[in-house]
């Protein structure tokens, strides 16, 4: 092999390698944009599921009709009661798997205590019916 062939051999090799190279930055680049806008577009449901849960919170006390009777007051402690775990249950769920600041946890957190307190108000509620 002559000492020009070498040359140019090298200097293809040199070319791909830069191709490659650039094809990879690009290639990185356009993932990166597009998990942006798949993760925007992940909170943004996210934001409008807890928007929704935050309405159905606020009106659940409005539609509940108030018992009747002592066996329609113990049913609905019991309900209550199986709500607020749910709700308590998503909520530890949306603390584990949702990346947000400081404000937000303790904002949940509060939210989580507030039914627990319900719960247990629920609880007394019902002792005191049976």
């Amino acid at each position: 092999m002559s000492k020009k062939t070498i040359i140019e051999i090298n200097e293809k090799i040199t070319n791909l390698r830069e191709q490659l190279a650039g094809s990879l930055m690009s290639a990185e680049k356009e993932y990166r944009i597009r998990f942006e806008i798949s993760d925007l577009q992940y909170e943004s449901l996210q934001m409008q599921i807890n928007d929704l849960h935050q309405k159905l919170e606020s009106n659940q006390n409005k539609i509940l009709k108030p018992p009747r009777n002592e066996n329609n007051k113990s049913i609905n402690c019991k309900r209550a009661i199986k709500d607020f775990y749910k709700q308590i249950e998503h909520l530890e769920m949306e603390q584990q798997t949702r990346v947000m600041n400081a404000d937000k946890e303790r904002e949940l957190i509060e939210k989580i205590k507030e039914l627990r307190l319900k719960i247990q108000e629920q609880e007394d509620n019902l002792k005191s019916i049976s």
